[in-house]
């Protein structure tokens, strides 16, 4: 029990942790089949994960940044374009990453999940992804690429890979500079529009006329 306290506190930077008693919480123990203890699960997007093994900090940490891999997409030079070219979408954040960094990876697909509605994240391979490193200058490693509109200029961040500066900056880059207006970001951009509290300006066009889509600010 110890040792859980230290790794939820640690690992509670990144995802919600949390315990239950399964002698007084007998509704939960049933309803994830408890046999034995101690026990951890990972849920996300309403799929469940057992952890097996020894839940040391190292184990429970690769355990979670696997659970939430399906959470970005994997990308190198031969879909990087396609991923690149859907600019009709959301902006885009790529990290580059060697081998390892774990932490940083948890820290990356957990706030996939918590963007997964207005911004599309990528993971790009460390093999076959040289001319994604080329594109974008990549010669310092771990980097973030930011990238908004198709003629905008990339944004890269090299610095501190923490938890809050990475929140931060999602945050920054979260939408577009002239935001695309959808169903799914109504809510996020106006408030629900003309009953929100939040004051909003559409710009409505004829995509006949126009090849510049429908957008908010």
């Amino acid at each position: 029990a110890e040792n859980w306290e230290k790794i939820g506190k640690d690992l509670g930077r990144y995802v919600n942790v949390a315990r239950f008693n399964f002698e007084t919480e007998t509704g939960l123990a049933s309803k994830f089949n408890v046999m034995s203890v101690p026990m951890i699960y990972s849920l996300v997007n309403g799929r469940r994960d057992t952890f097996f093994g020894d839940p040391s900090h190292a184990n429970v940490t690769h355990f979670l940044a696997r659970s939430l891999a399906d959470s970005v997409k994997v990308v190198r030079d031969n879909n990087g374009g396609a991923f690149l070219d859907d600019q009709d979408s959301r902006p885009k954040a790529l990290l580059f990453a060697q081998q390892g960094m774990v932490k940083l990876r948890l820290a990356f697909r957990a706030l996939a999940v918590q963007f997964q509605r207005r911004l599309d994240l990528a993971e790009v391979q460390i093999v076959h992804s040289d001319a994604l490193r080329a594109l974008f200058r990549v010669d310092k490693e771990p980097a973030i690429v930011f990238v908004r509109e198709r003629d905008s200029k990339p944004l890269m961040y090299t610095g501190k890979m923490t938890q809050a500066k990475l929140s931060s900056l999602f945050a920054q880059f979260q939408y577009h500079a002239v935001p695309q207006l959808s169903a799914g970001n109504l809510v996020d951009l106006c408030g629900g529009g003309a009953l929100g509290s939040q004051p909003c300006v559409l710009y409505l066009h004829d995509p006949a006329t126009s090849t510049s889509a429908a957008r908010a600010a």
